[in-house]
């Protein structure tokens, strides 16, 4: 089949005409010269084989096939300048897709919720694929670009070579059985633990975490029975509410999920968890800057209240290089 030669400025020609049914009047929002005008309308009338418009005493009006043309050029219009949109939307990150890896710890955390929520009303057009799973798998697939961004945890960014963001931090407390008589809430130490098992994570899971935390004991010179289990916070303290040990977990978790266990900030413990995001530079998706910028301004917020929410003045722990976007700001109209 082929192509008629009808280009976009003969259809708007066209419409402009047809809305005004007057060649004299839409000359002059066009611009163009009333004969020029004429002629193009004769041509496309020409090339289609049909009359458009009837002509009497100096005035025009469509006829009932320009009627009908004149409904498929407005469609045909609207949709080239939907189209040149989303091109542009696209190209600035607007529109689109991305794809985010999270923990079930960072599903929790009320910085990363108040993105999801925030984003999705903002951008509309990108369809952001959330995917749950640990902090290995994902370093892994972040690597091959499976994920274009992914949420961790971590005691610190030092084992973290690629560009990042720290979202937030989560004071780490200690759980025991509620029936444990010789810890008091508020007065947990190391030593509290000693002879005790302690269920951590799994190394596979989060191993820098699993590593320090055995490290600390170490130093600390107390002997706990490590068990290292595929579990999540939640579940650690299910696991400790029925006796079967005693674990350390963020006071988020303890916050929403404890069980009649003791809990209780670890004095002498010295860490707290650490909120990442991280990307690789080689990304290339115009959506990435947009979420990491939405993120940036969220972790900025003076009046954002995760403080009161994760029971930890996690905001005083930012340091100002490693929360500030590396992506120049959007240009949003």
């Amino acid at each position: 089949m082929s192509r008629i030669p009808i280009s976009l400025i003969d259809l708007h020609y066209f419409v402009v005409v047809a809305e005004d049914e007057n060649l004299h009047s839409a000359s002059r929002k066009l611009g163009v010269a009333q004969p020029a005008l004429s002629r193009r309308i004769r041509n496309l009338e020409e090339i289609l084989g049909v009359v458009l418009f009837y002509r009497a005493n100096q005035r025009i009006r469509l006829s009932p096939i320009g009627q009908d043309f004149l409904n498929h050029a407005r469609r045909m219009l609207d949709q080239f300048d939907q189209m040149i949109q989303r091109t542009r939307m696209l190209a600035t990150g607007e529109d689109g897709w991305i794809s985010v890896g999270l923990t079930e710890f960072a599903i929790r955390d009320p910085i990363v919720k108040a993105l999801i929520r925030a984003f999705a009303k903002k951008y509309p057009g990108v369809m952001a694929d959330y995917r749950q799973m640990n902090n290995t798998p994902m370093r892994e697939r972040l690597s091959v670009g499976e994920l274009d961004l992914a949420f961790i945890t971590s005691l610190s960014n030092k084992s973290i070579s690629v560009p990042h963001l720290r979202v937030s931090r989560h004071e780490l407390v200690g759980v025991f059985p509620k029936d444990f008589k010789t810890v008091r809430p508020g007065e947990i130490c190391l030593r509290d633990f000693e002879g005790q098992d302690l269920v951590l994570f799994h190394p596979k899971i989060a191993p820098d975490i699993t590593t320090a935390i055995k490290r600390i004991f170490a130093s600390a010179g107390v002997s706990v029975r490590f068990k290292a289990m595929s579990l999540s916070e939640p579940g650690r303290l299910h696991f400790v509410s029925a006796g079967l040990g005693t674990t350390i977990v963020s006071a988020l978790s303890a916050n929403e999920h404890n069980h009649d266990n003791v809990v209780g900030p670890i004095v002498d413990l010295g860490v707290g968890v650490d909120m990442f995001a991280i990307w690789t530079s080689q990304n290339t998706n115009p959506s990435l800057p947009v979420f990491v910028q939405e993120l940036t301004a969220l972790t900025q917020a003076d009046t954002f209240g995760y403080v009161e929410e994760t029971g930890h003045a996690a905001r005083d722990h930012l340091d100002s290089d490693t929360h500030r976007s590396p992506f120049p700001p959007s240009k949003q109209k």
